[in-house]
């Protein structure tokens, strides 16, 4: 499992900034989210805690390729370091959430059932077990942490007027779940 043998490695913490720090000042400094959002979305970020791990920050399996025998991670505009979990939400962006899924559709040719399929068995594989209440946890926690990605992303983009819209729906379709 790829994602997970990147997710071993320590980063360089004096050449890359890490995740929490932007997120924390991308969160601020929005007028998009109500105090009331961004204390749950600081509270679940402190939850998450620092992890000092490579984060791959765009991780799906478009941007990963074989060569020679190996395995490469490719798109690294969004790397960083931080809680694995980051990269957890952005798997989940991408193959479960319904606006993700209208993206995947273009980048990882896929459809519906393809993303759910392939999410499934990641989850499996990185959490290392098939029992339901443990992947019912890993998903919520995931979900969650998509919030993060998606304005991680947003941020590292520099996403302006209809990015902000697209967050201000993702978060609340994901708070209400919270």
């Amino acid at each position: 499992m790829e994602l997970k043998s990147l997710h071993s490695l320590k980063c360089d913490q004096e050449f890359f900034t890490g995740i929490n720090e932007t997120l924390r000042r991308c969160i601020s400094s929005t007028k998009v989210y109500h105090n009331l959002s961004k204390k749950r979305l600081f509270s679940f970020m402190d939850e998450l805690g620092d992890e000092q791990v490579c984060i791959h920050g765009d991780a799906h399996s478009g941007n990963l390729i074989k060569a020679n025998g190996s395995n490469y991670w490719i798109d690294l505009g969004a790397f960083t370091y931080g809680s694995h979990w980051y990269d957890i939400g952005g798997v989940y962006f991408f193959y479960k959430l319904s606006l993700g899924k209208i993206i995947s559709k273009d980048i990882l040719h896929m459809n519906g059932r393809q993303l759910n399929r392939f999410y499934d068995a990641f989850v499996r594989a990185y959490s290392g077990t098939d029992d339901i209440n443990e992947i019912k946890a890993f998903n919520k926690k995931a979900r969650r942490a998509c919030l993060l990605f998606s304005i991680y992303t947003i941020d590292v983009e520099h996403y302006t007027g209809l990015a902000n819209i697209f967050a201000s729906i993702v978060i609340r379709d994901l708070s209400l779940g919270w």
